[in-house]
């Protein structure tokens, strides 16, 4: 090597060293820096931004409730009736109990439409008319607020008074004239008169015979009952001739005090239940 360059060579040759030294320390300080750095980060719990609750829907009592039928059809126990009756819907849980023909009549139309089961037992009788208006929530499809859907309202229809109250005639040999007035006396399970396709009946021995239940016969006391036994039996014939053991006379026909106080027996030939009704009674 020439003199000359022997000076630069011995400048060069550290200067590169150092710089190797460097370059190495350099690279090795940032390899172990990012390997630290993932496994610190794998090991640190994860801290999540804060969040803001998912709002809910406060249960409000001032809400509202689309009485559609589906709607009825969840209000379907004796605890919570709801029905529909001729395209309105009725609130009915406080008169399950109290219906005159047995709670049993008022929970058949929980949840459903009743209309027809209304209209057979009452058609256009005014007192019965006149208590289910007391029930109204609203017309089908129509909106109501909750408040409304959860009073409970009381019947409408006052309790009788002796100016308004049917008696009995006090003359037990005289004539009775068989008018509607006088059917209307006869209205419990105890005294039980109908009427049925114009002719009056005298079926008090039969009420808790019928194979249908009680219920179904003491709806009719007192009353015209010929939609009920219609759409029940139409033209069958054992219920008709079971029927026709009780009859008093037709409707304002006069027959004596003898005849109407009678209890009068099934016709000749077996039992109510056997000589009666068919297997489909209510």
């Amino acid at each position: 090597v020439p003199s000359a360059i022997k000076p630069v060579l011995n400048v060069i040759i550290p200067i590169t060293a150092i710089a190797s030294i460097v370059l190495t320390v350099l690279v090795g300080h940032s390899g172990a820096e990012a390997s630290w750095k993932n496994r610190i980060a794998q090991t640190q719990p994860a801290v999540l931004e804060p969040t803001s609750p998912t709002p809910t829907s406060p249960a409000s009592p001032t809400g509202t409730i689309n009485l559609t039928a589906a709607e009825i059809a969840t209000h379907n126990s004796r605890s919570d009736c709801w029905s529909i009756v001729r395209g309105n819907v009725y609130n009915l849980t406080s008169y399950v109990q109290k219906h005159p023909g047995g709670a049993s009549v008022i929970a058949n139309i929980c949840g459903k439409d009743g209309s027809r089961a209304f209209t057979n037992f009452h058609n256009s009788q005014s007192k019965p008319n006149n208590v289910l208006s007391g029930f109204l929530l609203g017309a089908v499809d129509s909106t109501i607020s909750s408040g409304v859907a959860q009073k409970v309202t009381p019947p409408a229809t006052p309790k009788p008074t002796n100016s308004t109250k049917p008696t009995k005639p006090t003359n037990s040999t005289g004539p009775i004239n068989l008018s509607t007035s006088e059917i209307q006396t006869h209205n419990s399970r105890s005294d039980c008169w109908s009427i049925v396709r114009g002719n009056v009946y005298n079926l008090t021995s039969y009420v808790q015979k019928h194979p249908g239940g009680a219920s179904v016969i003491a709806n009719i006391c007192g009353k015209d009952g010929s939609g009920a036994f219609t759409n029940q039996h139409n033209s069958q014939s054992k219920p008709n001739n079971v029927l026709s053991g009780f009859f008093l006379g037709a409707v304002d026909s006069t027959i004596s005090s003898g005849v109407a106080e009678k209890v009068i027996a099934p016709p000749a030939g077996g039992s109510a239940n056997e000589s009666g009704e068919e297997s489909d009674d209510d």
